[in-house]
């Protein structure tokens, strides 16, 4: 909801992390349920895990799961909480910053492993109405259209094959979404990858550590 992206960050309002914004603008939320994970890697409170519950909208909701690496904390709205409750609970907590939190994971579908986000994930797929035909409709465009995006970047950063857009046009995408045949061989080697300060790059097999002592 737009309410809930609004304000200041804090462990109950994750929703309006800068990261977070950029993924709805990348990925239909609106139409897929689930939830995101975010962890805090320099945190000294423990090893727990912290969930974003959404179903699109951004809205934050309770995982209590296994733990991760990294320190965590339990992300949990404060809505059913009366006001005392929620002041005594924030005295307590130790104050946090947006740059201390990265997202960990995207997870489609309905929690298993938490009954509580079960039941959080179930009640705002009725309260926004995720299986009303016109909202169907819209998830099957989106997930075609983002495994398409999935296709095209896997193809992308193999070796001896060039983009899908260059391999088909617009009007034969759809194709991509056949099967592939075994005529087709074993998929082709990809390359290395690595995600560093918000850039994608090949990784030419150096640790880190050393790339990042190079460019100093």
């Amino acid at each position: 909801d737009e309410t809930e992206q609004q304000g200041d960050f804090s462990r109950v309002n994750m929703g309006i992390h800068t990261a977070l914004k950029i993924l709805r603008s990348k990925i239909d939320l609106q139409h897929f349920c689930g939830y995101v994970t975010m962890l805090n890697p320099s945190s000294r409170h423990g090893n727990r895990k912290l969930s974003d519950a959404s179903d699109g909208r951004g809205e934050a909701e309770l995982a209590s799961g296994s733990d991760v690496n990294g320190s965590t904390e339990s992300f949990e709205m404060v809505i059913e909480e009366t006001p005392m409750d929620s002041a005594a609970k924030q005295s307590l907590e130790v104050p946090t910053t947006e740059l201390e939190w990265v997202p960990l994971e995207l997870c489609f579908g309905i929690p298993l492993f938490s009954s509580e986000l079960n039941q959080k994930v179930c009640r705002k797929i009725a309260t926004h109405g995720l299986c009303r035909k016109e909202s169907l409709q819209k998830l099957l465009h989106s997930s075609r259209k983002l495994s398409l995006q999935v296709l095209n970047f896997v193809h992308s950063f193999q070796e001896g094959v060039a983009t899908l857009d260059q391999l088909h046009d617009a009007g034969s995408s759809s194709s991509l979404l056949q099967p592939f045949s075994a005529d087709m061989g074993v998929p082709l080697p990809a390359k290395n990858l690595m995600f560093k300060e918000g850039v994608l790059s090949e990784w030419n097999g150096w640790s880190p550590s050393s790339v990042f002592f190079n460019h100093t």
